[in-house]
């Protein structure tokens, strides 16, 4: 599979995640196919089946994935963040089935979980279109993106979640923007939030020894958690709120 890479997003502050994560990688899929980057500023990890791209100091989010399409040089990439935790084992014919419908139906990207997923049915498919109009269209969710693609959609100087604000509205134009209906990679969530171990993730991976290293990054304290509890739970009547105003207006 040389047309398609791996490609995990990080950077040097989240150095202490990379054992974790690969190790339960390697365990839960030990027959990936495709060869894996990982995305890093000045660090150079010895990590086995794992080429890291030290690109630069300080450099914004958008400026370290923009060189690193550029150094992996594949048309495709499954693209992913250092916090998404595998926790089940992957089904490889299946991700590379999904690449296949990606490829035949020419499918821009195709997000391998339904975290903020398909809201429109496709006849016979595993996954569905997300509309142009959906928030969060584009996303850092796992996903196989078409490199020149993804590459069109991000501004240098952008965050991450600039990119998932600002892409989403420059995407509407593609058509071809899908995810699947149930996980293909089985991460679930991420475990860091605001450079902070959720505590019950803090809690689940410490005890796997996997090299969760408990000094470099402290779980998130009680305040904090239940701040961004009553923040998710909101979330959905922000978006029906947002959505609503801007019915109206188009009636005014």
């Amino acid at each position: 599979m040389d047309d398609c890479a791996l490609l995990i997003s990080s950077c040097d502050g989240y150095a202490d995640l990379w054992t974790p994560f690969f190790n339960l990688l390697h365990k839960n899929w030990p027959d990936c196919p495709f060869p894996v980057f990982l995305i890093t500023e000045e660090k150079r990890p010895v990590i086995d089946h794992v080429t890291p791209l030290a690109l630069g100091k300080n450099l914004d989010w958008s400026s370290l994935l923009l060189k690193a399409l550029d150094a992996v040089g594949s048309t495709c990439v499954l693209f992913m963040l250092e916090d998404f935790f595998l926790r089940e084992p992957i089904d490889t014919q299946r991700i590379l089935h999904l690449l296949g419908q990606m490829k035949n139906d020419a499918l821009n990207m195709l997000r391998v979980t339904p975290n903020r997923g398909p809201n429109r049915g496709i006849d016979g498919k595993e996954f569905g279109e997300i509309s142009r109009e959906a928030p969060y269209r584009v996303s850092t969710q796992a996903a196989f993106w078409r490199v020149t693609v993804l590459k069109n959609l991000l501004v240098a100087g952008e965050s991450a979640w600039q990119f998932e604000m600002y892409g989403s509205t420059r995407s509407r134009d593609l058509a071809n923007f899908v995810a699947v209906w149930q996980d293909a990679l089985t991460y679930r969530h991420h475990v860091v939030e605001r450079g902070k171990w959720f505590p019950w993730e803090y809690n689940r991976f410490k005890k796997m020894n996997i090299g969760v290293d408990i000094k470099a990054r402290p779980p998130m304290s009680l305040g904090e958690t239940l701040i961004w509890i009553t923040r998710k739970k909101l979330s959905p009547l922000y978006q029906w709120i947002k959505k609503y105003r801007k019915g109206r207006d188009r009636l005014l």
